[in-house]
């Protein structure tokens, strides 16, 4: 069995441009390579990103189906229950 996934990470980058932008730093639980992707200008995107790929890695890690309404469903009350303040 395969470890339990990592949440990813967000942090602020400043382009050569000058600009600021959040980058979302996870490890593909399938290849075991680290990826970084630069997502905009909002920490509230960069946030909205970093659940939805943590909810399709803790989907895949599980077993489940990823279409399956239900998962979404349950994956929504847990993050209610548990406080967990962004909801993609």
């Amino acid at each position: 069995m395969k470890d339990r996934p990592k949440p990813p990470s967000i942090r602020k980058r400043t382009n050569p441009s000058g600009k600021k932008i959040w980058v979302v730093d996870y490890i593909d639980p399938e290849t075991g390579n680290r990826k970084r992707e630069n997502v905009g200008t909002r920490k509230e995107d960069a946030d909205r990103h970093a659940n939805q790929l943590y909810d399709q890695m803790m989907i895949k890690w599980r077993g489940e189906v990823l279409s399956s309404k239900k998962t979404r469903l349950w994956m929504n009350y847990l993050r209610r229950s548990f406080g967990i303040v962004s909801i993609h």
